[in-house]
């Protein structure tokens, strides 16, 4: 298949498991690759072992495609070419709008979340980020302000309760930027991302289930337990029917991106950030 075809495109997840047999045959066939993946471990496994030989072969390896991490990293482009001066941090924050019909995701996406928290020791993730990020980014003193777990927001353009985001997103985001500080010279920034409720009862319950979940994960006999009842184990959150067509129909989700810096000219390794830019989709 991968020598007659131009792409490939892959959707068959957790890709952990099932993602890098088809990216080794696509690049040593002369095909190009796009998944949906977001998990940290195989996205940078496969750039650590094939960004090379994708390069020599003059194909293209593009992980990470689904809707919050192209959005997450084409909006952190935005944000940077529209900054103007010299961008310090940037907060990011999802905010899910669902209808009336609520929203099911994909059983998939539960077991890749199941199966990257019960193998985060397995991954050498430190490793693997050493061999393909080996040089150190330039850094102010002036990191993201750590908001503590749960927090109140209150912007003109987003006020909520805020919790902090468990994608993949942040890892997606610092790989892009030591991309374009080493290829385009230009100045990396800090990152946070978040996601954000209307409601302080549906912040605390979703991470109240991440926190039950992640623990479960990490054992065996209860991890079977949650293997065999995604449904009732996530309250209807997952699903192996996924998502309806009148669940996508009456939702959407929107961006909010805050950033923080100083005008040019300013010592930026003294001064407080004193610019702000903020940008939605």
């Amino acid at each position: 298949m991968a020598k007659q075809a131009t792409l490939i495109i892959n959707a068959v997840g957790p890709f952990r498991l099932h993602g890098e047999p088809v990216v080794k045959a696509a690049v040593e066939n002369g095909a190009n690759y796009i998944d949906v993946s977001g998990e940290p471990a195989y996205l940078e496994k496969v750039e650590m072992k094939y960004a090379r030989q994708a390069r020599e072969n003059g194909v293209y390896v593009v992980g990470a495609s689904g809707y919050d991490y192209g959005t997450q990293d084409l909006g952190t482009d935005l944000l940077k070419r529209n900054f103007d001066d010299t961008l310090g941090y940037f907060e990011a924050f999802v905010k899910n709008n669902f209808g009336p019909s609520a929203y099911s995701y994909s059983s998939t996406s539960y077991y890749t979340l199941m199966d990257s928290l019960s193998s985060t020791e397995e991954d050498n993730l430190g490793q693997m980020r050493r061999s393909i990020m080996p040089d150190r980014l330039p850094k102010t003193k002036f990191k993201v302000p750590d908001k503590g777990l749960l927090w109140k927001l209150k912007e003109n353009s987003l006020q909520g309760w805020i919790l902090p985001f468990p994608g993949a997103d942040k890892s997606i985001v610092q790989r892009s930027q030591y991309y374009d500080y080493h290829v385009n010279g230009k100045r990396p920034f800090q990152i946070s991302t978040y996601i954000a409720f209307e409601s302080l009862s549906n912040a605390l319950l979703l991470g109240g289930w991440m926190t039950a979940f992640g623990m479960l994960s990490k054992f065996s006999t209860t991890r079977k337990l949650l293997e065999s009842y995604p449904e009732q184990c996530s309250f209807n959150m997952f699903k192996d029917s996924g998502t309806t067509k009148q669940q996508m129909e009456e939702s959407h989700f929107e961006y909010f991106f805050f950033g923080r810096g100083w005008y040019d000219g300013d010592n930026v390794d003294e001064l407080n950030p004193n610019k702000k830019v903020n940008a939605n989709h």
